[in-house]
């Protein structure tokens, strides 16, 4: 169970991932580049909450400041489903990784071609 200090510092992580999320929602919409609604505000804070913490946990076991990481998460939040897609690129390219590591390996099992025969003439 987590302690009163550890969830107090999730649920200020998230705040600030959720606030990266509103200031990305307000420059959208003083720019021009969407009409202000309700239900793209609340998906763009959910997103941002959902990327920002998604960094919190990330960096949970990284040895950085908290300043670093509060930071961080609020660029993250920021980034909403950008940082998103940047994440799915990283896992995606690990888990390729791993599974050719993986086909390397079976297939090292096997025994190489013969060389036994001699070519020269």
């Amino acid at each position: 169970m987590w302690t009163r200090d550890e969830m107090s510092l999730w649920l200020t992580l998230t705040l600030i991932a959720v606030l990266g999320g509103l200031v990305s929602y307000y420059r959208k919409i003083t720019n021009g580049v969407m009409q202000h609604a309700i239900w793209r505000l609340a998906g763009e804070l959910v997103t941002s909450a959902f990327a920002g913490l998604s960094a919190a946990m990330l960096l949970a076991d990284v040895d950085a400041s908290l300043g670093w990481k509060a930071a961080i998460v609020g660029i993250v939040g920021h980034m909403g489903s950008r940082a998103l897609d940047i994440f799915e690129d990283v896992v995606r390219t690990v888990l390729m990784s791993a599974a050719n590591v993986e086909r390397r390996r079976s297939t090292s099992d096997r025994k190489p071609p013969s060389t036994d025969r001699d070519d020269t003439d």
